[in-house]
């Protein structure tokens, strides 16, 4: 190994020390550093050969994150999800001697086979804790860079489409997420819980009911609460009006906009006579 990375670049001493540390345990785990490129380690296994990359990257030089970079490649055309099965065999080595990885920008064969399957996972307790949703799906972020520089996301991409259900954990040797429409309905009424749960906590967090109509008001109003609401198919609801009872004591009461309307300039009705102010805003 050498203190150089991926593009000539002088790699500083701690970072190279801990490069050596995870050099030594790619050695004892099978890998073999390449001899005409220094710092790029690899491991035939079958018709795979597994790459675990410590030159860095274009997108995350090695000092920022010194962990190997793990990509593969097949020699003969087998299944994505056999070649995924493969590489998680060796990646469990990595974790029982405490050896972190990483995955590049590019994916190289990482990204999850079946986006659609990944996003059903969320919020059903089947995400690691940490994990980012748009490292494990490879979307760009801010800064339009791919975040596969997130560890808990790196180890959750891995392991999704290797032929084992997720929620049972059968080995169905098949492409997927799920063995059966069983497993997959259990997702789905997982999540249908967490909406219900999350629409909730929306609803006793940002809203309130006018007095007079009980339409549903948003309270301390935001763009954010008004998307959530629209979500969570939470509808008949409106921005809330600050009435005052009174402007000395400065009381106020929610209401929607067609009742305030109503308060300030309808006569003689009872109902909305109760909630004209006790006092003038000009006194």
């Amino acid at each position: 190994m050498i203190p150089i990375d991926l593009v000539s670049r002088s790699i500083n001493r701690d970072t190279f020390g801990a490069m050596v540390e995870y050099g030594n345990t790619l050695t004892n785990i099978g890998f073999v550093e390449s001899p005409n490129k220094p710092n790029l380690f690899y491991k035939k296994r079958d018709c795979l050969i597994i790459f675990a990359d410590m030159r860095g990257s274009k997108l995350t030089p090695i000092w920022r994150c010194p962990y190997p970079i793990i990509y593969w490649r097949s020699e003969i055309a087998i299944p994505l999800w056999l070649q995924r099965r493969m590489v998680l065999d060796e990646l469990l080595k990595f974790e029982e001697l405490n050896c972190p990885f990483r995955c590049d920008a590019d994916g190289f064969g990482i990204l999850p086979p079946n986006y659609e399957e990944i996003r059903t996972l969320f919020h059903t307790g089947y995400i690691p804790e940490g994990a980012r949703c748009e490292a494990i799906l490879g979307e760009k972020n801010d800064c339009g860079c791919l975040s596969y520089d997130c560890p808990e996301s790196c180890r959750f991409a891995i392991r999704c489409g290797v032929g084992i259900c997720f929620v049972c954990g059968k080995e169905f040797n098949d492409r997927g997420l799920f063995c059966s429409d069983a497993c997959r309905d259990h997702i789905k009424h997982i999540q249908e819980i967490e909406r219900k749960e999350t629409r909730e906590q929306i609803m006793k967090e940002n809203t309130d009911r006018c007095p007079l109509c009980d339409k549903i008001l948003i309270v301390g109003y935001s763009l954010v609460v008004e998307e959530m609401l629209n979500y969570h198919n939470i509808s008949n609801f409106e921005r809330a009006v600050s009435h005052h009872i009174s402007y000395i004591q400065e009381i106020t009461v929610p209401v929607c906009r067609s009742c305030h309307a109503k308060i300030h300039f309808t006569k003689g009705n009872p109902v909305y006579d109760a909630f004209k102010p006790i006092d003038s805003r000009f006194l």
